[in-house]
């Protein structure tokens, strides 16, 4: 004997069942951006070093990243000193966009040339200058054009790692797949950086220097 449902209640399962289609559409692989690839590179290096009743530390930053409409948007290079004393201290920082062509960077070195116009409108200034006794405060900013160099070779520690990755959107149902590479490196062994042509070298217990690279494209089905 074979059972027979309602046809009310065949009814309400079908109305169900197209309540739960509209609700979870199905998955379609969208090209959601009108280019096929993104990037992010970077550069960096720093030295801290002891002086007469303090220490002294600088830095520098390169940053390229590039977006999926094919356009870099933003490519910027930055630069830090403080100095520390028992008097009191200094402080200060600039960024500054630049091309991008000025950093480069591979899985086996990177390098940074570039001279940094910090009056440009699009730089960002902090920075101070401080004295404990008698107490005293005045801004202290990096000014006109400085020439920053970088080389980042034989590092002592590298990682690298590709596959796909996948972000799925269930409640508008689309899916956005890529494939990315990325590498780092740090620990450099030689190599170093220069600020208005003082050098300081990778390698040592003082100094620290790293690079890395992520470089996606975008799958469409």
């Amino acid at each position: 004997m074979i059972n027979r449902l309602p046809s009310a209640t065949v009814a309400l399962g079908l109305s169900m069942s197209a309540t739960a289609a509209a609700v979870a559409p199905p998955i379609q692989v969208a090209q959601l951006q009108s280019h096929t690839q993104r990037i992010y590179r970077s550069a960096a290096g720093s030295e801290c070093k002891s002086v007469t009743d303090g220490f002294a530390c600088v830095s520098v930053v390169a940053i390229e990243e590039g977006d999926w409409a094919g356009t870099i948007a933003q490519t910027r290079v930055e630069i830090t000193e403080t100095l520390h004393k028992d008097t009191g201290y200094e402080f200060r920082n600039v960024s500054c966009p630049v091309d991008d062509a000025r950093l480069q960077v591979s899985q086996k070195a990177a390098s940074l040339s570039v001279a940094l116009n910090t009056d440009l409108a699009d730089c960002t200034h902090i920075g101070e200058k401080v004295t404990f006794d008698p107490y005293s405060i005045e801004p202290y900013y990096f000014t006109g054009t400085i020439a920053v160099e970088g080389s980042w070779t034989h590092p002592g520690n590298q990682f690298k790692q590709n596959g796909i990755t996948v972000q799925t959107d269930n409640i508008i149902g689309e899916q956005h797949r890529e494939n990315c590479e990325y590498f780092g490196a740090w620990q450099m062994l030689s190599g170093g950086f220069s600020i208005q042509g003082e050098f300081h070298p990778f390698g040592t217990t003082d100094s620290s220097g790293d690079f890395s690279s992520d470089h996606c494209n975008n799958l469409i089905k």
